[in-house]
């Protein structure tokens, strides 16, 4: 029996592409109605020596393509048949994470050096054509831990060994030039040698897994909340649900856990509130306080 080293679902929730550890195979999986089939296998010659990091894959009208980072400085691209559309060599040292954005248009990496680059990837009718450099997140001191994407794409939140996090805008005409906007950023609780950040889809929190501990930061970087035993053991995944109202992770404890993100909607409610102050159109006041009351009776509800 085989088993997974690494596993994603594309977003259109059509596939699934996992890492095998005994055979050292990418193995593409495509839902049915009533089982999985195999669509293809990424070939072992294709490959990197190294070990797989991380995997991801693009699925909308525009862009269609699996990716795949190894633990050396090589990511690559393929087609969801398996054939090999573009390879890259990060200049990195060594890769420690890499992530498809959810808008298929960017792939980024982190590894060794105190940065994530991010590429754009260029495709007509669904066929990548280019892979080219877009921007850079710097501002960090250490070698790079975890970065995620926004699920409109827009936000990247990075995390490094130097045991702080920082929140870009990246939504801007890099193609001119213009650099990522740095929003917030706050130093966490570094425990141990591994930790996992996420972005809200309202962009309003970070959150921040490392060791056992959950922390929840507003986008400007004050701390709103923290779990000290969020798990038995370290935390290996980190997401929060499209409302942006709870927190999903995973543990080495061989656990799933869902925790309400109450630190989260009790920032909205506080951020809301100073902007109710400050408008002064009556239209603009009645939307926000009824963005508040919403927000108050979800807590309640929790």
């Amino acid at each position: 029996m085989d088993f997974p080293t690494c596993i994603h679902t594309s977003p259109d929730c059509k596939y699934i592409v996992a890492g095998l550890g005994q055979q050292h195979i990418l193995r593409v999986f495509k839902h049915g109605k009533k089982d999985h089939t195999v669509l293809t296998d990424v070939p072992e010659k294709a490959r990197s020596t190294a070990d797989l990091v991380a995997a991801g894959f693009a699925a909308t009208e525009k862009y269609k393509y699996l990716m795949t980072c190894y633990a050396d400085t090589s990511l690559h691209l393929w087609s969801v048949k398996g054939e090999l559309l573009q390879t890259l060599d990060t200049q990195k040292i060594s890769n420690s994470h890499a992530a498809v954005s959810p808008s298929g248009q960017f792939v980024a990496v982190c590894g060794f050096s105190p940065d994530v680059k991010i590429y754009e990837v260029q495709a007509e009718n669904g066929v990548v054509s280019a892979v080219k450099p877009a921007m850079v997140l710097g501002g960090h001191t250490a070698a790079m831990l975890h970065f995620a994407f926004s699920s409109d794409s827009s936000r990247v939140v990075s995390i490094s060994k130097d045991g702080t996090w920082r929140l870009f805008n990246i939504d801007v005409r890099y193609k001119d030039r213009e650099d990522p906007r740095l929003i917030g950023w706050a130093k966490f609780a570094l425990l141990g040698a591994t930790a996992k950040c996420a972005v809200s889809p309202d962009l309003r929190t970070v959150v921040v897994a490392s060791g056992t501990m959950l922390q929840v930061f507003s986008a400007e970087g004050e701390l709103l909340g923290e779990i000290e035993e969020a798990h038995t053991a370290p935390i290996t995944a980190l997401d929060v649900d499209a409302e942006s109202l709870y927190i999903a992770s995973a543990s080495a404890d061989k656990s799933v856990h869902i925790y309400y993100n109450k630190y989260g909607i009790e920032g909205k409610i506080s951020f809301l509130g100073k902007e109710l102050v400050k408008c002064d159109k009556a239209s603009q006041k009645e939307r926000i306080q009824s963005q508040i009351d919403e927000a108050k009776q979800m807590l309640l509800k929790m």
